[in-house]
């Protein structure tokens, strides 16, 4: 289980953010975005009780009503749409930390050290070095005088 801490300046320090707790922000995006607790639960491929329940759980842990519930169709109160936007924010901050890193994992880079036979690098590798280089520009050549070739 990963526990995130929050370092809160009020009465309350370190709390813990669990999977509960990523549930139920979860389930008030989808809440927020789709505009009712069936069309959140297609949404997050879970049904409407289990997306209602997380709301109830989040408002029963905050302390604050969320959603106002008609038979007809779910309200989000100005606090739950606060905290919508700002759980948005949070997890688009979350998906651009995950996408850099993968993306620097996937990039190839470091030094690069090149042998081959003279004819060879000249006639072939030698054109096609610049551009190879160009595509990943965070590989550097061990010898920065050109193209490493063994006699």
């Amino acid at each position: 289980m990963i526990s995130i801490y929050i370092d809160v300046e009020s009465e309350f320090t370190m709390t813990p953010i669990d999977g509960q707790h990523f549930d139920e922000l979860t389930a008030l995006i989808a809440v927020a975005s789709n505009g009712s607790f069936v069309a959140a639960g297609k949404c997050l491929g879970r049904h409407s009780t289990i997306i209602s329940k997380r709301i109830a759980s989040l408002e029963q842990r905050l302390g604050v009503r969320l959603v106002e519930r008609t038979t007809r169709q779910v309200q989000l109160t100005d606090a739950a749409k606060l905290l919508a936007d700002k759980y948005r924010v949070a997890t688009d901050l979350i998906i651009e930390a995950q996408d850099e890193v993968v993306k620097e994992a996937a990039e190839l880079s470091g030094r690069i050290k090149l042998a081959f036979p003279a004819t060879m690098g000249r006639l072939w590798l030698a054109q096609q070095i610049p551009s190879f280089m160009s595509m990943y520009p965070l590989l550097v050549e061990s010898n920065m005088d050109g193209v490493h070739c063994m006699p």
